[in-house]
């Protein structure tokens, strides 16, 4: 028996948009329509545009505070020059750096004596906090272009533990899932 599953094994387009959504509550575009036609693009297109118009980042970040522990910085580093590092593929977790030349590897470890933490907290993705703050101060494209790369590879690399104790994977506990959705996710998403 499998332990883990991917994303798209997990939730396919249709439990999504029929399980998942209630389109009656979605106003200004026919989602229901597409739902109803079982076309799957433009179900996406719709709802993904509904998202960006329902959210209000202005609001969000104002509100909400930019709080990412040093350990996600390299020594004196401001969050623009951390920023521009992970843009260049250099990753900070409990204060040890790794650099990623291509793609992360989110299961990567190169602590000595294999310290599971780091791990851990890189998959908690403050990383994408410091894009997104970095990306409201300047517009330049390359931060939430790298969140958005970043993300990709994070859905296609990491697999979701079914009915498996979380501390037994590389990237999932139930600590990391509650600060991605408290604190990271919902940072960068807006």
């Amino acid at each position: 028996m499998r332990r883990y599953q991917t994303i798209d094994e997990l939730v396919t387009d249709a439990d999504f948009f029929s399980l998942s959504i209630d389109a009656d509550r979605i106003e200004g575009v026919d989602l229901k329509g597409a739902i109803a036609s079982r076309d799957w693009i433009s179900a996406r297109v719709l709802f993904a545009d509904y998202i960006r118009r329902w959210l209000q980042p202005e609001r969000y970040l104002a509100s909400a505070p930019f709080h990412v522990r040093k350990a996600y910085f390299l020594p004196r580093e401001t969050w623009r020059e951390a920023a521009d590092r992970i843009v260049s593929g250099t990753l900070v977790s409990t204060g040890t750096a790794m650099h990623f030349p291509n793609e992360i590897d989110w299961h990567a470890n190169p602590t000595a004596n294999r310290y599971p933490e780091w791990t851990w907290q890189l998959n908690r993705h403050h990383d994408w906090q410091i894009l997104a703050k970095a990306y409201q101060h300047s517009n330049d494209e390359q931060y939430a272009n790298t969140f958005v790369h970043q993300l990709r590879s994070w859905l296609k690399q990491v697999e979701y533990p079914l009915n498996h104790a979380g501390h037994e994977t590389d990237c999932w506990r139930t600590i990391e899932a509650g600060i991605r959705m408290k604190d990271s996710w919902p940072y960068a998403l807006h």
